[in-house]
């Protein structure tokens, strides 16, 4: 992986950078279910410069072990910071999109996951510190009441990552 992200690196000079994440996760359902579930992971990201100072977009790509599932992850963070000597503090908001890969206990987990996320963070030299609440806006997996209804199982909690640009 570090033979493929030298090269690029190279060629974001001026516009971006490109860096390796990782991350420690919550997640919970509270609609269905008490308690807290942690995990983790690792993935890609890419920051890019805008025209307005301080303001970055920084797609993503995650491979995180979320409620017990490992999904694949593809949040898009917006970024306003101030852009001081050695450091950056930011704001961000960000969408993502989430594609569970493995399935346990034959659950019938939803293909497709969408939420979006806000937080906060600091650029300092070449490391990214962020945290940041997310929401999901689709359910998690197909569940029913009693009575044959839908019951609401959206996941939220807490993402906090380390990233470290070349």
């Amino acid at each position: 992986m570090f033979l493929v992200l030298v090269p690029v690196e190279g060629l974001c000079a001026g516009w971006g950078k490109i860096g390796v994440k990782g991350a420690y996760c919550t997640a919970s359902n509270r609609d269905v279910e008490a308690g807290t579930c942690s995990g983790g992971g690792a993935g890609v990201a890419v920051s890019l410069n805008l025209p307005v100072p301080g303001m970055t977009l920084q797609p993503e790509l995650n491979l995180l072990s979320k409620y017990d599932h490992t999904m694949l992850e593809v949040p898009v963070n917006l970024q306003v910071g101030l852009d001081l000597l050695m450091i950056r503090p930011f704001v961000c908001v960000t969408p993502y999109f989430c594609f569970p890969v493995d399935v346990r206990g034959g659950e019938q987990v939803n293909k497709f996951q969408a939420g979006f996320g806000v937080g906060g963070g600091i650029d300092i030299w070449k490391f990214q510190i962020q945290c940041r609440y997310n929401w999901n806006i689709a359910n998690f997996y197909k569940i029913q009441d009693v009575s044959g209804s839908d019951v609401s199982n959206k996941l939220r909690g807490i993402d906090l990552s380390l990233v470290f640009f070349f």
